[in-house]
């Protein structure tokens, strides 16, 4: 059973079993105030009829209360007894017994029915009047059915608006559902929604960041897949060559330490364009957000340079760092890989004996780290296309890489809200410009 019928039958239900219980209450009341206003005419009639000195006024007052037309519309009747227990006067219908023993109201059974009596009494002669219950009941009832039959024909009335309200109230959540009902298992784009309810915005919100985070996910998967397929092709083919290579030589009884050195190198590089493909997609927003914390640059590039710093020597070149204690919310590792991979490509194409300078500047809203090396640079249009895959610069083919090193680097940065651009160094060679916004430094 759907919302929209679900919630008509309660609030249908709910105005029928309330009109039901006013109904009721109504009644009660009604029948209570009625029953006031009736005694008070019977007090009213037996001291009208007891103040009537002389027989001609309480004969007249007989002659009205016997007229067929009142008899019909109040039911009342009444006898008048002396003190000695005569009967001196009564109404048509009257019985010729006493109808009540009792001074006051009371509730008494005669002629087939129950009857409302009051008796009045004074030195000379008492009062009896009464009037049946049923008269009483009756009177209520159609009071009560005067005030109901409006009601009643209102809740069709009641129930067709109740539809129409909630009908309109839900056609956001009609509208979503039919949505995602039409929705084909590869349509992963966001479900717009026309003026949405304010209780169907964070849904609509939650399930478009669902489908983003799910179109991303399957977006990475191809990605990978398609990177690990062109960059793996050409070390495994490589490898698959030493291999061959050595089963021919190792036949020919004329292996060499060359052969060796040459497969441990292809196996290096594979081993390094793996990883380098695993830490492009290592990374994602949530996971970036979720381990978020103040972070030391300072203590982060001393340490890469630290675990990098045989490299350094090896290339005979010289580091210098330029920075004081800056920190900024971030991933910590994410940063580390950030600066490693800049880092690593200053040291790798600097070329020998060439200096690498890193400084570090704090401003309001972020941090720049510039990493600058003295190598022979690189042309306007190969820095517009440093951070794309796989791309290697026009003069920098000589020197084994993946291409994935600055697109790693440029996926960190847009996941911290940052920038990175390049230029031509001082020094000579490139020039890489981080800037990354503090964030809440405040944070624990």
């Amino acid at each position: 059973m759907s919302i929209q019928s679900q919630l008509i039958k309660l609030i249908i239900s709910l105005v029928t079993i309330a009109t039901f219980i006013a109904a009721m209450h109504g009644y009660r009341n009604t029948q209570e105030q009625l029953n006031t206003i009736l005694d008070d005419e019977l007090q009213t009639l037996a001291s009208f009829i007891l103040n009537s000195q002389y027989k001609d006024k309480v004969q007249a007052a007989s002659k009205k209360l016997n007229d067929p037309k009142q008899a019909l519309s109040n039911k009342k009747i009444y006898q008048v007894f002396s003190n000695s227990g005569e009967l001196l006067a009564s109404s048509k219908d009257a019985p010729s017994e006493a109808m009540s023993e009792k001074n006051g109201f009371s509730e008494e059974a005669f002629a087939g029915l129950r009857w409302r009596t009051y008796k009045l009494a004074n030195q000379r002669v008492s009062v009896i009047v009464a009037q049946s219950d049923s008269y009483r009941r009756n009177v209520t009832e159609r009071i009560l059915l005067a005030t109901l039959v409006p009601v009643v024909f209102s809740i069709p009335l009641i129930g067709l608006l109740v539809f129409y309200i909630i009908r309109k109230s839900l056609s956001p959540l009609r509208y979503l559902s039919s949505e995602l009902t039409n929705k084909h298992s590869e349509d992963l784009t966001g479900v717009f929604i026309e003026a949405p309810s304010k209780e169907l915005v964070p849904v609509v919100n939650r399930l478009n960041e669902l489908f983003n985070r799910l179109a991303s996910s399957f977006e990475l998967e191809k990605q990978l897949s398609a990177n690990a397929a062109h960059e793996l092709r050409t070390p495994i083919s490589v490898l698959a060559i030493a291999a061959n290579n050595l089963l021919e030589d190792f036949k020919q009884n004329t292996l060499t330490q060359t052969h060796f050195e040459d497969l441990s190198q292809n196996v290096e590089r594979m081993a390094q364009v793996i990883e380098q493909i695993i830490g492009l997609f290592r990374f994602t927003s949530d996971s970036i957000d979720a381990k978020k914390s103040i972070v030391d640059i300072e203590k982060i590039l001393q340490e890469v340079i630290s675990n990098n710093y045989l490299s350094i020597e090896k290339e005979k070149q010289t580091i210098e760092l330029n920075t004081r204690e800056v920190k900024v919310f971030a991933s910590e590792f994410a940063l580390y890989v950030l600066f490693e991979n800049l880092i690593r490509n200053a040291i790798k194409y600097g070329g020998k004996e060439s200096h690498i300078r890193i400084d570090v500047f704090e401003h309001p809203s972020h941090i720049e780290v510039n990493v600058q090396d003295s190598g022979q640079g690189l042309s306007s249009q190969d820095m517009q296309k440093l951070t794309s895959r796989f791309f290697r610069a026009s003069n920098q083919t000589n020197i084994k890489g993946s291409g994935l090193g600055l697109a790693i680097s440029k996926h960190i940065i847009n996941l911290h809200q940052g920038t990175l651009s390049f230029q031509n160094a001082p020094l000579g060679g490139l020039l890489v410009k981080v800037e990354i916004p503090k964030g809440n430094t405040n944070a624990s």
